[in-house]
């Protein structure tokens, strides 16, 4: 769900930029079938994920989850930090942020042959809800119609938001970015 961030942290190459999505949508055996930079990319996506999901500042900011609701918190946290990361872009970016999403979404439609049939199928709601200029917008409320007993999911994301601060922001962007790069 974070794929403002992930597109960041891509070289941003067209190919880097798709590499970096395919990361949630393609499988293990993928070697071969993208070329080199864009196979790059979805190894440096699983690289990040792994490496945010198991830092101590990420496991703490589940553990506030009530427990029926932990299990969406990696959905949760991911739009946080695309949002957190949307709001402060001009801090970690010179290109302008519609410019960068402009230049994704052009890329992610001029390939949308290479792509995996169900990333395809959602790459015009990608860019007609503008998910990764909005983060939190269209995704969260859809996302809420998944939780139990109804739309909880607000309190629970406003309730996240209000925890996270700016440290954390700084180490999810910096400390991704340094990883990525190693």
């Amino acid at each position: 769900m974070n794929y403002l961030a992930h597109i960041y942290l891509a070289r941003h190459s067209d190919r880097a930029m798709l590499g970096a999505m395919l990361g949630d949508f393609v499988k293990a055996d993928f070697a071969g079938k993208y070329g080199a930079e864009v196979e790059t990319e979805i190894l440096i996506h699983r690289k990040v994920d792994a490496y945010t999901d198991s830092h101590p500042v990420v496991k703490a900011a589940r553990q506030k989850f009530e427990s029926g609701r932990r299990r969406f918190a990696g959905i949760v946290l991911d739009v946080f930090y695309d949002h957190a990361l949307a709001q402060n872009w001009s801090s970690y970016c010179g290109i302008p942020l519609d410019d960068f999403i402009g230049d994704f979404y052009r890329a992610l439609l001029e390939n949308r042959a290479l792509l995996p049939r169900r990333l395809a199928e959602i790459v015009p709601m990608i860019v007609d809800e503008n998910w990764g200029r909005i983060g939190i917008s269209p995704v969260s409320r859809r996302r809420c119609a998944e939780f139990p007993d109804g739309c909880r999911a607000t309190e629970t994301y406003c309730a996240m938001a209000c925890w996270m601060c700016g440290k954390t922001m700084h180490f999810y962007v910096m400390d991704s970015m340094s990883f990525s790069r190693s």
